[in-house]
């Protein structure tokens, strides 16, 4: 709706000017890295529920300390995932800031992987 005000407030934002790259992709790359952090917390949740649903009687501080270091793991994969997809839509010559889909892609993505982290890990609790 306000393509050019964003640019512009982005642009005076970040010191940048407007015509950049890191303007012009910037709600691609502050949604994927978003995105990314959401879906580790909500995986380290998930977990944490099913942890507490066992029963035991304490709570390991490493198990807290690991659930606040999953949404930053998750926040930096949406970054990774953002600068990966940047580089085939740059081939591709795709434009992710005109296009809904193509920016939602890896956002979408780094949710799914930051909210999995504990599979790939190994440390979900039954």
């Amino acid at each position: 709706l306000y393509t050019e005000a964003l640019f512009s407030f982005l642009g005076r934002a970040s010191r940048q000017n407007q015509d950049s790259l890191l303007v012009y992709n910037m709600v691609t790359i502050t949604t994927a890295f978003f995105f990314g952090a959401f879906g580790g917390g909500v995986g380290a949740l998930v977990n944490l529920v099913r942890y507490v649903r066992q029963g035991y009687g304490f709570f390991d501080r490493k198990y807290g300390l690991r659930g606040l270091i999953l949404p930053l793991i998750g926040a930096l994969c949406g970054l990774v995932l953002c600068a990966v997809f940047g580089v085939v839509y740059a081939l591709l010559g795709i434009e992710p800031p005109t296009s809904l889909w193509f920016g939602l892609i890896p956002a979408l993505l780094a949710m799914v992987l930051g909210a999995s982290q504990e599979y790939f890990y190994g440390t979900v609790a039954p």
